[in-house]
């Protein structure tokens, strides 16, 4: 009786697959060509037959197709681009569009068929090729149904209340829209335009997170079509700067003292310009400053949070001058009074007191504040 079988598939690129003990085996060839197969039949005395026959091996076909989605348009062409059809002419086509809601129309056995999407979307699409000599291959690609238009914006960088905060509108397509509507969610009025417009910006009052809706629209054939983004954006406190600074003396120490109104962040950068000069600055929350020259300085504080929030105000801080002291006599003569006269030199105001010190101390009339 037959009792095994062995084979060799003539392919030995296929490594340990090339062989096999199996009665009924299955082999897959490594590339096209043709290939010499062996079969050798042993029986129980040990008798040994063997057969050769040449097999080919044809080439699939390598599918490849391309598609033209368009804005506001339900059909999609689809075009075989196939440049390699296998060993053989290329005999049929399948394609399955990836929409089953279409029922029998999501199928085409076309060779450029079109297909109608309803709603938009990205479908796998399958092509399944055959040809001549019966090989099959088959090609899925994701295709996606644009929508006729599409809303859509970002933010970046710091979002702080009461600044400018930048949006940047990234609807499409842009020739095809012919209004933009913002609603900022804030109370404040929509900001609408027909012009694209790449950075819109809007300024909230306060700190909060607040929903932000874009709506844009267009006409297609007399009907209004719209789309809308909604997004929510998170709004950090800003500090309102304040600071204290009383008039000083030309060379006293001047304190300037922060007084400014967190509004429930924490402030933790402070800078100073004391004057026009750049380097005249400070780091300081309440620094003392000293001017070398009296007169009106612009004093600027920028008060930062831990959000990274600004605000800033510039406030005249008043340096007064000091008035040069000086005086005259009348003769001085033992026991006769004495008569000084203040001729001291104003500055930039009025005297507003004297005080005088006689250099007698041992008498009760040495000093005087007339």
């Amino acid at each position: 009786s037959l009792y095994s079988v062995t084979w060799n598939f003539g392919d030995t690129t296929s490594g340990p697959s090339n062989t096999s003990l199996l009665y009924s085996p299955t082999h897959t060839f490594s590339g096209p060509g043709t290939y010499i197969v062996r079969m050798k039949a042993f029986n129980s005395d040990n008798c040994v037959d063997s057969i050769y026959r040449e097999v080919t091996v044809y080439k699939d076909p390598d599918p490849l197709f391309a598609f033209t989605s368009l804005p506001c348009n339900d059909t999609i062409f689809f075009r075989d681009s196939t440049l390699v059809a296998g060993s053989g002419a290329i005999t049929s086509w399948l394609w399955d569009f990836g929409d089953p809601a279409s029922g029998v129309d999501n199928t085409s056995i076309l060779q450029n068929p079109y297909h109608v999407y309803l709603n938009e979307g990205t479908y796998p699409v399958t092509l399944t090729l055959t040809n001549d000599k019966g090989c099959v291959d088959s090609i899925s690609l994701s295709v996606q149904k644009f929508p006729c238009i599409q809303a859509g914006f970002t933010t970046d960088g710091t979002l702080c209340a009461r600044n400018k905060i930048a949006f940047t509108d990234n609807s499409f397509p842009v020739t095809r829209i012919n209004e933009w509507t913002w609603n900022w969610g804030d109370g404040t009025a929509d900001t609408t335009y027909t012009t694209f417009a790449p950075t819109v910006y809007h300024t909230f009052a306060n700190a909060g997170t607040f929903t932000v809706t874009l709506s844009v629209e267009t006409l297609v054939n007399g009907v209004t079509i719209t789309d809308n983004m909604i997004g929510q954006v998170t709004i950090n406190p800003t500090p309102v700067t304040y600071f204290a600074n009383p008039p000083a003396c030309l060379n006293q120490f001047t304190l300037f003292r922060d007084t400014s109104v967190t509004n429930g962040g924490l402030i933790n950068k402070w800078k100073w310009y004391f004057s026009v000069n750049p380097a005249d600055t400070s780091g300081l929350r309440n620094p003392p400053h000293k001017y070398d020259t009296a007169g009106i300085y612009n004093v600027k504080l920028i008060t930062t949070n831990q959000f990274g929030c600004k605000d800033s105000l510039t406030k005249p801080t008043r340096v007064y001058g000091l008035p040069v002291a000086n005086f005259e006599t009348s003769v001085a003569c033992q026991g006769d009074p004495t008569y000084f006269t203040d001729i001291s030199s104003l500055s930039d105001t009025t005297l507003g007191a004297w005080r005088w010190s006689f250099g007698d101390p041992a008498t009760n009339t040495d000093t005087s504040i007339v």
